[in-house]
């Protein structure tokens, strides 16, 4: 009994290092999207008519992330009348784990009709598709690596196991 506390002491904090470590590899948050048009690669042009139009004839892009658990793709904004061939970046509202991102679509976003110009798959942190770079910026987020642990088994179960530790200990307290 005399070493039944510093046991308990030491399997609450084992398992406690066991979700931080965790949390922490798995806590990748994305940020923003970043574009631009491949080297060689012509950049689509707005159409103009006897010069009407011709100050917007630089296209405007839309940027959709898909992700998996989400039913529709999230917008990140149109930059109007803008070139991609320095990066634009597209800042992301939402907290979205890297590792759910599965495919940025990049668009001509047309008052007529949206033309898809690109589609990027994969969450790698920069990526290249058939017409454009795509670049990911991303930080740590406690709350994403924490979302991750608890929706695991083994997060399930370090935490059955530290709730049943911690009344043990509490239990322990009380017989003294």
């Amino acid at each position: 009994m005399r070493y039944a506390r510093p046991v308990l002491l030491l399997a609450i904090g084992l398992l406690g290092g066991i979700f931080l470590v965790f949390s922490w590899q798995n806590s990748l948050a994305l940020r923003s999207v970043s574009i631009r048009i491949n080297e060689g690669q012509r950049e689509h042009v707005d159409h103009s008519l006897a010069g009407f139009g011709s100050a917007h004839r630089l296209p405007d892009y839309k940027v959709k992330l898909r992700v998996s658990r989400r039913l529709l793709a999230i917008d990140l904004g149109t930059r109007l009348d803008t070139s991609a061939t320095n990066w634009l970046e597209f800042a992301v509202s939402d907290i979205v784990p890297l590792r759910h991102v599965q495919e940025v679509i990049i668009i001509e976003d047309d008052k007529v009709e949206n033309d898809p110009l690109d589609r990027i798959q994969g969450n790698q942190l920069e990526q290249q598709g058939r017409a454009f770079q795509r670049r990911l910026t991303v930080d740590r987020s406690f709350e994403v690596g924490m979302k991750w642990f608890f929706s695991t088994p083994i997060g399930e179960a370090v935490t059955i196991a530290l709730v049943v530790l911690i009344l043990a200990l509490t239990a322990q307290a009380f017989r003294r």
